[in-house]
């Protein structure tokens, strides 16, 4: 009998524990997982206090299901007052049956006031697959109009970051901003506002948006655009979205919390909103295109258009903390695993890790369980899956008779040399042959070939314009490779083929100015553009060009006078400097320029613009282009 008392006195106290538990279950996320069924548990501090090592001690699926894939007890940590914590759950699927409800219940500890407390909260889940990343691909293509003459172009800074503006045609104002560090090296960033999007998904079409070139480059830090349309539109109705290339691909995008219109771009090619209501946005095919389109109605939710509860916004965190945690299972881990060996997996699966890592920092969540185990996994990752793509090139490369093949691989050694320092990892650590092995592979001069065309227009004040057009070019320009420097630079001759001068004088006056090229020299550097990612082949190796010409021409200006004769003075001019530096818009001239091209295909720039100097203006046109070959 005593026995018997004890018992129901230990049920009595553990059910009155139980009840006065101001833990309680969150909002779950449930999907069948390869052959598992995932389950991600909130657990959420309902009460007044901080709770301390709040500590799940058994969980069970069913009737008496228990989970796999993790060691119990599981310290989730501690909670302040309306906090949630969560834990994520594998169990076998064998028994489970496709749309049926399961109760799950979880047991546990956790301090309160220094006291340890218990506690069971349950609730229910349904075992199915129909998650986001489960459907097959069904990608929507939409048709951007871009407006090309409010387009701007700047090149941004990887060690300082930086901001770029534009204004469309309707009035809307875009604004672009770059961290510092958010990409790996210098890059040529083009920004194109839209003036229609045929086929957007949304109820009243496009807001505003901005075509965001090159296409495809991935950011190692989130960039932020700010959106100011002309039309005000309840941000309750403002709809963000994005698309890859020419507009396929399309996805919905969550928009920033605050008022204002933003949207946090990891990569590249569009960024937008829609006013109305949001339509089907199709499946995407990427994994990570689907996170945000799943995520984007979520975050609507919680933007600051009206009042909420706080418990209507921890619950909308607890959704998307549980689509990123099947995203974490489902995608992220399958591509670290298989990226540990197979080196053309890492990018993609190093790019979706940090992706993750930003979604999640972005929530808050980067120091709760089980993100924090989460995130430091994906970091203990890297540095397996860097030294494997290393290898792997220094391997072929050294076998390679083509110095073409052999360029493509010594490209991802310096990636991979890059990435270990964002990571923190010195190269005297895990690369300690670097230099010499990185020398090895760029073996061979690079031929560079060049032919400029520019034409320009300068007025000094009043009615002169004087008029010239340049013709220059270089032949297979060697570029060797500088080890401590890791790049390619030469300087050689740069022959002047063509040179015209002629002078508006004003009304009534006849010109007889005249002119030629002098021979002139080209210094040239050439840096690898690291945002473009680990190569495929070689002619997908992208090269900065920095090109500093020095040509002058020796120009007579001359009016004909009444008796028909040339009055003239002859000298030095510089008309093809200033021509260039007025296309890339350089009132400084500086004359050092940027430009990019892919290893083995020509590629032309045709470029214009206007600079004031000393009180004038100097109008310029170029076409540019340039050949960066290998040499076998």
């Amino acid at each position: 009998m005593k026995a018997l008392w004890s018992v129901v006195l230990t049920l009595m106290f553990a059910s009155c524990a139980f009840a006065q538990s101001p833990i309680t279950a969150g909002t779950t996320t449930a999907d069948k997982n390869g052959k598992s069924f995932f389950v991600f548990f909130p657990l959420v501090n309902s009460g007044t206090a901080s709770l301390d090592k709040v500590t799940v001690t058994a969980v069970v699926l069913g009737s008496a299901l228990k989970p796999t894939g993790i060691k119990l007890p599981f310290l989730v940590g501690n909670l302040a007052a309306g906090a949630f914590g969560g834990i994520t759950l594998l169990f076998p699927d064998k028994t489970l049956v496709t749309g049926q409800s399961y109760p799950i219940t979880a047991q546990g500890t956790f301090l309160e006031n220094g006291s340890l407390q218990t506690f069971q909260v349950g609730t229910t889940v349904t075992y199915s697959s129909s998650s986001i990343f489960d459907q097959p691909a069904n990608p929507l293509t939409v048709a951007p109009a871009l407006d090309a003459n409010h387009a701007v172009t700047q090149l941004m800074s990887a060690a300082k970051g930086g901001a770029l503006t534009t204004t469309g045609a309707d009035g809307s104002v875009f604004t672009l901003i770059f961290p510092a560090n958010a990409l790996a090296s210098d890059e040529q960033i083009t920004m194109t506002p839209l003036t229609s999007v045929a086929g957007l998904p949304v109820s009243g079409g496009l807001l505003a948006g901005v075509d965001l070139q090159p296409d495809g480059l991935r950011l190692t830090q989130a960039a932020t655009l700010s959106i100011q349309p002309v039309i005000s539109v309840a941000c309750s109705q403002q709809i963000g979205f994005g698309y890859h290339a020419t507009g396929q691909e399309f996805y919905f995008q969550p928009l920033g919390l605050s008022k204002a219109i933003t949207l946090s771009l990891e990569h590249f090619s569009a960024a937008g909103v829609g006013q109305g209501q949001a339509g089907s946005g199709g499946v995407p095919t990427d994994d990570e295109d689907r996170l945000s389109q799943v995520n984007q109605p979520i975050l609507l939710q919680q933007r600051q258009c009206g009042p909420q509860t706080p418990l209507d916004t921890q619950q909308l965190i607890q959704q998307m903390a549980g689509n990123l945690q099947l995203y974490y299972d489902k995608v992220v881990v399958p591509l670290l695993q298989a990226a540990k060996t197979d080196d053309t997996q890492a990018e993609n699966a190093l790019g979706k890790a940090l992706s993750f890592d930003h979604d999640v920092t972005v929530l808050g969540l980067d120091s709760e369980e089980p993100f924090s185990l989460d995130i430091k996994y994906i970091f203990q990752s890297m540095p397996t899956i860097l030294k494997n793509v290393y290898n792997k090139a220094f391997s072929r490369c050294i076998n390679e008779n083509s110095n073409t093949a052999r360029m493509q691989d010594g490209s991802k050694m310096i990636e991979v040399a890059r990435d270990f320092a964002l990571i923190g990892d010195g190269l005297g650590k895990e690369l300690p042959n670097f230099n010499q092995q990185v020398s090895a592979c760029l073996v061979g001069p690079l031929a560079l070939t060049i032919n400029s065309s520019a034409t320009g227009m300068a007025n000094a004040g009043g009615p002169t314009v004087i008029n010239s057009q340049s013709q220059v070019s270089t032949q297979s320009f060697p570029l060797v490779f500088n080890e401590s420097q890791l790049s390619y630079s030469g300087s050689g001759p740069l022959a002047y083929d063509s040179y015209n001068v002629s002078v508006y004088w004003g009304p009534n006056v006849t010109d007889c100015s005249s002119g030629v090229g002098n021979p002139g020299t080209l210094s040239v550097t050439a840096t690898f553009d690291l945002n473009a990612g680990m190569p495929g082949n070689a002619n997908q190796v992208r090269l900065q060009l920095v090109l500093t010409p020095s040509i002058t021409e020796t120009t007579t200006l001359g009016v004909v006078e009444p008796d028909g004769t040339c009055h003239s003075v002859t000298g030095t001019s510089d008309y093809y400097e200033g021509d260039i530096a007025a296309t890339h818009l350089d009132a400084q001239l500086t004359l050092a320029y940027s430009y990019y091209v892919n290893v083995n295909t020509p590629i032309t720039y045709s470029l214009a613009g206007t600079i004031q100097v000393g009180g004038g203006s100097w109008a310029g046109t170029e076409a540019t282009t340039l050949t960066a070959a290998q040499t076998q």
